[in-house]
């Protein structure tokens, strides 16, 4: 039962460490790759909405050029806003080109989008040529 403390203990250490920045000898502060990666990604100005300037969708960083619900998009493939807003792919389906495709079946997007399989050969929970 002790071992499953310190083992608790030591995980949970570990994981506080990865998570929270370091401070270094020389003053310096060594931060986890995670946070780095979030500080350095670009931020949309939260003033903007794209449903008063459409113009919002094209600025650097935007999901895409599209403006479903107040929110920047990409129609072609959102599954949530699948081909035009409001449009939601069904379960196991994924939005390929603007259209709700099954690529676990779909023979022009096995396993994934655009991924055809060769004339003939059937898609097969995602593989072509499945057996």
């Amino acid at each position: 039962m002790e071992l499953v403390t310190i083992i608790n203990i030591l995980a949970i250490t570990v994981a506080f460490a990865i998570t929270q920045g370091v401070v270094m000898a020389d003053g310096g502060e060594m931060r986890s790759r995670f946070l780095v990666m979030a500080e350095k990604l670009p931020k949309l100005p939260k003033t903007h909405k794209c449903d008063m300037n459409p113009m919002v969708c094209t600025y650097a960083g935007s999901n895409g050029p599209n403006c479903c619900s107040q929110k920047c998009t990409d129609v072609r493939t959102d599954y949530l806003n699948c081909g035009k807003c409001g449009i939601m792919c069904k379960f196991t389906y994924t939005c390929c080109g603007g259209k709700c495709v099954d690529i676990n079946f779909d023979k022009r997007h096995c396993g994934g989008c655009n991924n055809k399989c060769q004339k003939g050969v059937l898609c097969i929970y995602g593989m072509c040529n499945y057996a």
